[in-house]
């Protein structure tokens, strides 16, 4: 004998239907009135009784009475038509909402000037989650293997919260990923059904998911090379034979080799294999690795044109090839130029020397500088060789040749340095131009000799900088919609008489990559003048809060801070701080967001002649985000 809610039970597999129902979830315009008169008859339209604002809301979005910009009905058989179409829609909303008693009644008033329509709303209870299930052969060693908690670590829906379809629609693929991400290459979800307890009015939600058997890898393939070695693949693929099939992983060596340019597609699939009589486990399944691949072109020119305020307009020229000798080594040449600066730059990288993704560089630079601190020439040439030691974290040691002569202050600075820069970089963050999350460590203390001095000239400059990014909010493709950057950035200089310090070796603040509000070089000590002295220490730090509005637009807002004093240890908050707000404008193109920043200082200040020193505003135009 059934139980009284067992009678009551109601097979809801519409459920996936709705989920996968794209027409009603699409946003139409959003009304500000319910009179509307343009081709056809006058009308307006309410509904009785009141309801939550979200639910009025979503009605309105969704009907196409309240959708301006159609042709209106001509006659009112048409328009009661119409309206009964919206009555269907709502229905639909009021059961994706978990309100699976409500029902809809449309009727029309004609009298008067305008037709009057009235939705009147019997929402009924909202339902809520009774429970949730997988149903799979391989559920309960799953589980358990996992110690998994399905309501918390998959689904992110929870017992006795009120139905949102939304959640149950994306519950589908996150179970799948789930599954992908733990064995199981040939997982497929189903649309996941619902029984309904209309006593305690809660829907208890099966997810059916076709898992088959636990993989393991037994070996890789590759194909679609024609110039670039095999090995260079090999040597950034992270999945080793005996590993399970794990779908995070695959996405992260794309990701990686994605990123070295010399691939335009990777495509991996697995294909199951016979078992063998010394196979591992029962209930598990061989597969191998196909891997494809396209090769991009190896060969790169490219241009490009940056503008503010205090730099003015500034442009690049470089070439690349990519593959030199077939192992994909890098050579690389550049030229950029504006009014503070001449920059010509030759490198070249050897990368898996002494090991896979080790990499061993070679640079020269010839510099030409005319800013408000200093002027002069540089030459450096220099190597360095860098070692991953995690997936996000890196670290390089190098050794550099600097010869300049610099123009400061009256003075002649003749400099001779041998420097040993040690880097250490961690970075997780999701993408290069334009992170939504993620974490930057940036590291590094380069010691200098000055060549036929004594000790006591010699310096060392150390820097660290730490930036964030946090997510509030995400679209469907899992970009950060609102996005929390923040940075933060400390630096000194180890030396025994700051005046003897080279003005290019001095830290400055101000400017693109500092704090927007103030122009190049221009937070910190000055003479009389105004003319920039540097500093022996340097902080910065700021937040933005980036809103993309749309695929293709985005707004930020930022408030940032900087201090350059000639005191040995970074200050944060003094009376040397300065402080800096701005909004911005992104676009966002296919290789990565266009930015155009307008920035204010907060304190203008003034030399001994009482002539400003600061501009009221600042304006920059550049790719990618500012930090």
């Amino acid at each position: 004998m059934r139980s009284h809610w067992q009678k009551w039970f109601i097979s809801v597999s519409a459920l996936g239907l709705l989920a996968s129902c794209e027409w009603f979830r699409t946003p139409l315009e959003d009304p500000t009135k319910d009179f509307f008169q343009s081709e056809g008859l006058p009308y307006r339209v309410t509904f009785t009784p009141d309801l939550p604002a979200v639910l009025e809301e979503s009605f309105k979005r969704e009907s196409k009475l309240f959708h301006q910009g159609i042709n209106h009905a001509s006659t009112q058989g048409a328009l009661l038509k119409r309206a009964q179409k919206d009555q269907e829609v709502f229905e639909y909303i009021l059961e994706s909402e978990g309100y699976f008693e409500g029902h809809v009644n449309v009727s029309m008033d004609t009298e008067g000037k305008e037709s009057h329509i009235i939705f009147t709303i019997h929402t009924g209870p909202r339902y809520t989650i009774g429970g949730l299930t997988i149903e799979t052969d391989v559920i309960t060693n799953f589980t358990h293997k996992q110690s998994i908690k399905l309501n918390e670590d998959i689904v992110d829906i929870e017992i006795g919260k009120p139905v949102d379809i939304d959640k149950i629609h994306d519950a589908k693929q996150k179970i799948e990923k789930y599954f992908l991400e733990n064995g199981y290459p040939f997982v497929e979800s189903k649309s996941p059904r619902g029984m309904l307890d209309k006593d305690k009015k809660v829907i208890y939600l099966t997810f059916p998911v076709i898992a088959k058997e636990e993989a393991t890898i037994i070996g890789t393939n590759i194909t679609g090379l024609s110039a670039l070695n095999p090995d260079f693949i090999k040597n950034r693929i992270t999945w080793k034979n005996g590993d399970l099939y794990n779908d995070k992983v695959i996405r992260k060596v794309r990701k990686k080799l994605l990123q070295t340019n010399l691939i335009s597609n990777f495509n991996v699939t697995a294909l199951s294999q016979e078992q063998t009589s010394d196979h591992l486990e029962k209930n598990k399944q061989n597969v191998v690795m196909h891997v494809k691949v396209a090769e991009a072109p190896p060969r790169i020119f490219g241009v490009g044109v940056r503008y503010n305020t205090s730099e003015r307009l500034g442009g690049k020229v470089f070439w690349h090839h990519n593959n030199v000798l077939g192992n994909g080594e890098h050579a690389g040449v550049s030229y950029q130029s504006s009014t503070r600066e001449q920059r010509a730059k030759a490198s070249f990288d050897i990368p898996d020397v002494g090991g896979a993704e080790h990499m061993l560089s070679f640079q020269n630079v010839w510099l030409r500088e005319k800013t408000r601190a200093y002027s002069g020439r540089t030459i450096i040439v220099g190597s360095s060789y860098e070692v991953p030691f995690h997936e996000y974290i890196k670290g390089s040691a190098g050794l550099l040749h600097e010869s300049s002569r610099i123009y400061a202050q009256n003075m002649v600075f003749n400099n001779h340095f041998i420097g040993m820069p040690f880097v250490l970089k961690v970075d997780n963050t999701d993408d290069f131009l334009d992170p939504s999350e993620g974490l930057r460590l940036l590291g590094e203390v380069t010691p200098y000799w000055r060549k036929n001095s004594a000790s006591k000239r010699n310096l060392t400059r150390t820097q660290g900088n730490m930036q964030t990014y946090l997510p509030f909010k995400q679209n469907t493709l899992g970009e950060g919609k609102v996005v929390l950057a923040t940075y933060v950035k400390a630096a000194t200089l180890f030396v025994n008489n700051f005046a003897d310090v080279p003005p290019t070796k001095r830290f400055y603040g101000g400017g693109s990559g500092s704090i927007r509000g103030y122009g190049y070089q221009k937070v910190g000590p000055y003479d009389a003048d105004g003319i920039p002295l540097g500093g022996r220490s340097m902080t910065e730090w700021g937040g933005e809060l980036r809103l993309r509005a749309t695929e293709t637009i985005g707004i930020a807002g930022f408030f940032e801070a900087a201090s350059v004093t000639t005191k040995r240890s970074p200050e944060f908050a003094t009376e040397n701080t300065l402080y800096g707000a701005g909004a911005g404008i992104r676009y966002y193109s296919g290789f990565g967001p266009i930015r155009l920043d307008v920035a204010v200082p907060f304190k203008r200040r003034k030399n001994v002649n009482g002539k400003r020193i600061d501009a009221d505003y600042q304006f920059y135009i550049a790719i990618g985000q500012a930090f």
